[in-house]
């Protein structure tokens, strides 16, 4: 195996003591290394930790005292990594065989290339789970394939909207120039769309993404594929910070359209199943919405 000093991997785990391991050994039998690999212990309650003490005593573990979310545990990997190019990934991914040398084989191509998705399949790996983010006219945000099968409609390259963070290769220096209060993801967002986000903001910063389908790895899914309330609350919520800090002006003005074509009846849905998380999301945004509007004027200054 040759070392490629140029990636640090970084790996947000919770309770993850029966997934971690395969996504750890199909990362460490690649036939390029990368100059590290950080894991951010999101308070387990099981053997996560010791399972990694182990098993892999080589990586860098940092444990946090409680469950903060992906998105700092992301930021306190990404602010540790001394790479070039980073490659976060969740704790239930497998890579295949040549990931990681396709996938950085692609970082050169273009100083303005921010990110990079792989193929992104659905266990046992005959479905799509994401070959990248695209944005709708109804400002709905779609995993690109997710559900279709897999094959030479996928097969190429070329450019999204944004890079899924389940896996993604991130350019250290793009990262840097959208970051704001020492946050890469924004940690508001705890977990779901937090890497629309920060596509997003890269975005219009003048940086793109790009599809890799060479590079494959296989989801066996999260928190974000689990449909239950927990999860319409975040998506609800964190729909509204996304609008707020990133939608042009045109789209802000064409959005009550919008709302009565998508939101209302989603929302309506919302209050009538889940009427405690609707109003804490709603609560939520109304408290949180000077802070989004800080942010997209601090972006654009």
């Amino acid at each position: 195996m040759v070392p490629m000093p140029g990636i640090s991997v970084v790996i947000a785990t919770h309770n993850s003591q029966n997934k971690i391991l395969p996504l750890l050994k199909s990362l460490f039998t690649q036939d390029i290394l990368p100059l590290e690999v950080i894991v951010v212990d999101n308070a387990s309650s099981d053997q996560t930790l010791g399972v990694l003490q182990k098993n892999y005593p080589q990586i860098k573990l940092i444990k946090n005292s409680s469950n903060t979310g992906f998105a700092r545990a992301y930021n306190q990997g990404m602010e540790e990594s001394k790479g070039d190019f980073i490659l976060v990934l969740n704790d239930d991914i497998e890579l295949q065989e040549h990931f990681l040398k396709e996938i950085y084989s692609l970082s050169g191509n273009g100083e303005k290339i921010a990110a990079i998705q792989p193929k992104v399949l659905q266990n046992p790996g005959k479905l799509i789970d994401t070959t990248g983010i695209e944005l709708s006219l109804l400002r709905r945000f779609y995993n690109r394939g997710h559900g279709k099968p897999d094959g030479e409609k996928f097969n190429s390259p070329g450019f999204i909207f944004g890079a899924s963070a389940a896996a993604a290769l991130y350019r250290k220096k793009a990262l840097e120039s959208v970051r704001q209060n020492r946050e890469y993801f924004d940690e508001d967002f705890f977990c779901i769309a937090e890497d629309i986000d920060l596509s997003w903001r890269l975005q219009r910063k003048g940086w793109r993404s790009f599809y890799c389908p060479q590079a494959v790895c296989v989801h066996l899914g999260g928190v974000s594929r689990r449909r239950g309330r927990l999860t319409q609350y975040l998506s609800m919520r964190n729909r509204y910070f996304m609008l707020l800090k990133n939608e042009s002006i045109w789209g802000i003005l064409r959005f009550p359209l919008v709302f009565l074509i998508y939101d209302l009846w989603r929302n309506l849905y919302m209050l009538l199943t889940s009427p405690g998380y609707f109003l804490k999301a709603s609560f939520e945004m109304l408290v949180l919405a000077p802070k989004m509007l800080k942010k997209r004027l601090l972006s654009t200054g």
